[in-house]
């Protein structure tokens, strides 16, 4: 049974690994002392390893088979088969029937000599959450991450001989092509792309070896296309792990060119075309002037209308319409006092709003939560925590005698609110951080 957090987007389902992440750090952060320190910003590079601290769910699998086993890598739409054969794989991404991909280390040795060739067949064995597939001179490693389905290739001793130490790899069922971090598996007959890249080359000690990945097509009729890792192991000591990675090309394609924000980012959301949605403390985006938000279609950044006058915390989707909270006074060219809504097209005030900072939004139906700094929303008392609703007279409302202190995080579901923050008390009652 798929699971929530499988069936969302890839950019949306990370986002939230890293917000479920540094809930889980934050005793162990400044901000547990101070909370208005700011969370550190993840780089690019880090997502995948940060994310997955914090993940424990169905989408990372592996699992024994009669054969072997089965891996499964939601985040990536990638599934894998090991058997006494080697790894074969293929892409979830679409219905399309697409022949099994099969990325072989097939043989060893120096560059521009006759290398070893290696033995078709292997010596299969299930570990946790580790599969080895040994044969004499390599064992190649599969294992499940959010980066994708990685394959280790481990060299005990050192091949015999000078220059550049090359691992040549047979490809059968698709087409390689050379890209910008490696290579790129195009499958058939669909076409789709599953990159491999994310190379990682350590000796004993741990040290980092220089390390690249080509793409080597033949154009000879049912010739296997080949891939080659080649290395500098100068001076290096044996045994070597070699660590590239399949992934969904499409998001190793944003993770790689995706132009950064000029300053910190705090909230991302992803609408149901893909585009994904950025808030923070940033006037530019890659090239483009962008006020505190910005919109990314999967090819350009864009903002939305003029932005905001000040930092946005906090972006929640309804539908097609986009809520933003934050430090701002204004949201396009009009007044919206620390909440705001974007139509696609206008932004435009929640009534008055409230009378300071919003970090958090969560919407219920037809009613949004807000939480944060504030003690007055709509003109009227409501401490740290108020509820909106276009259809109720008067559209704010209070939540009891709310709490005594900041809000930072707010879920709903169903009837049910959570709230999370700084605050000691909920209503009357005694509330540590989170009711």
């Amino acid at each position: 049974m798929k699971t929530f957090i499988d069936q969302l987007p890839l950019p949306a389902v990370v986002i939230l690994l890293l917000l479920a992440n540094a809930q889980a750090a934050a005793p162990n952060s400044d901000r547990s002392t101070n909370p208005a320190t700011p969370a550190q910003p993840v780089p690019w590079s880090s997502i995948g390893a940060t994310a997955e601290a914090g993940y424990n769910g169905d989408g990372l699998t592996l699992t024994p088979t009669s054969k072997g086993a089965r891996l499964h890598c939601s985040f990536q739409r990638l599934e894998a088969e090991a058997t006494d054969e080697g790894l074969w794989l293929r892409s979830t991404a679409t219905n399309a029937p697409d022949r099994p991909v099969q990325v072989k280390a097939a043989a060893l040795g120096r560059r521009n000599i006759n290398k070893n060739q290696l033995p078709t067949c292997g010596r299969l064995t299930v570990s946790g959450k580790l599969v080895s597939y040994v044969r004499p001179g390599l064992t190649e490693e599969y294992s499940v991450t959010i980066d994708g389905i990685r394959q280790d290739f481990l060299i005990a001793d050192k091949p015999p001989g000078t220059g550049e130490l090359t691992l040549e790899l047979n490809t059968v069922g698709a087409r390689v092509e050379p890209a910008q971090y490696g290579a790129v598996i195009v499958l058939q007959p669909s076409g789709r792309k599953i990159a491999y890249g994310r190379l990682r080359v350590t000796d004993a000690t741990g040290r980092e070896l220089p390390a690249r990945i080509q793409a080597l097509p033949t154009f000879q009729p049912n010739a296997p296309n080949a891939i080659a890792i080649s290395l500098n192991d100068q001076d290096a000591e044996y045994p070597l792990r070699i660590g590239p990675t399949f992934s969904d090309a499409n998001w190793v394609s944003l993770n790689a060119s995706i132009p950064g924000a000029g300053g910190i980012v705090y909230a991302a959301v992803v609408d149901a075309s893909g585009n994904l949605y950025i808030g923070g403390a940033f006037t530019q985006v890659g090239a483009t002037n962008a006020n505190y938000i910005a919109k990314w279609d999967g090819s350009n950044w864009s903002p939305l209308a003029s932005g905001m006058n000040d930092v946005v915390y906090t972006l929640v989707l309804s539908g097609t319409t986009l809520y933003a909270g934050g430090d701002f006074t204004t949201a396009g060219s009009g007044t919206a006092n620390h909440i705001a809504k974007w139509d696609g097209t206008n932004w435009s005030s929640l009534d008055n709003g409230v009378n300071s900072t919003v970090r958090a939004i969560a919407i219920s139906g037809s009613d949004l939560y807000a939480g944060g700094d504030f003690t007055t929303a709509g003109g009227s008392s409501a401490k740290y925590v108020a509820k909106w609703n276009p259809n109720r007279t008067p559209h704010w409302a209070a939540l009891g005698s709310g709490l005594n202190n900041t809000v930072y995080a707010l879920a709903a579901y169903g009837t049910d609110l959570y709230v999370g923050g700084s605050f000691t008390t909920a209503g009357s009652s005694q509330a540590f951080y989170l009711v």
